[in-house]
């Protein structure tokens, strides 16, 4: 999920990325940061994760983005937490027709209580076909055992 480049930059997370899949549990402890594509716009910071066309919004410092994104067949959950604006916005990094140019307060009501992904079911296909399968299998020796005593 992470990108690096001329447009990205690294911020920190609130927790560790987690991901979960049929009621297991991965941790990855050795990161404390990602770094992700940005872009300045509307007066704001803007981050977006690998692969995306959308972007997060962070409407003030120290706001949470909450990602939940299933990756490889694991949600996989962690927090962004958005720098100052001016940190990263400078008024080179705005559109010469955006309109603001530089980061702009935002007006409480303006800002949502959640800014991220959805909540996202964990997954637990994989784990349920192989328990089709296995009893699938069961049944057939079963079947066969019983077919063969039969005749």
């Amino acid at each position: 999920m992470e990108v690096y480049g001329n447009q990205s930059k690294c911020f920190d997370l609130a927790t560790f990325w987690t991901e979960r899949k049929c009621g297991r549990i991965r941790t990855f402890l050795q990161y404390k940061a990602g770094c992700y594509q940005y872009e300045c716009s509307e007066g704001r910071l803007n981050i977006g994760l690998f692969n995306e066309s959308f972007f997060y919004p962070c409407y003030f410092t120290g706001q949470y983005i909450y990602i939940r994104k299933i990756i490889n067949g694991w949600l996989r959950e962690g927090v962004i937490i958005c720098p100052p604006c001016e940190e990263i916005c400078h008024s080179e990094h705005f559109s010469v027709d955006d309109k603001f140019g530089y980061c702009q307060e935002t007006n409480k009501d303006e800002i949502p209580e959640y800014v991220g992904d959805v909540l996202l079911d964990e997954p637990c296909a994989a784990s349920t076909c192989y328990s089709l399968i296995f009893f699938l299998f069961i049944f057939l020796i079963r079947f066969s055992y019983n077919f063969g005593y039969s005749t």
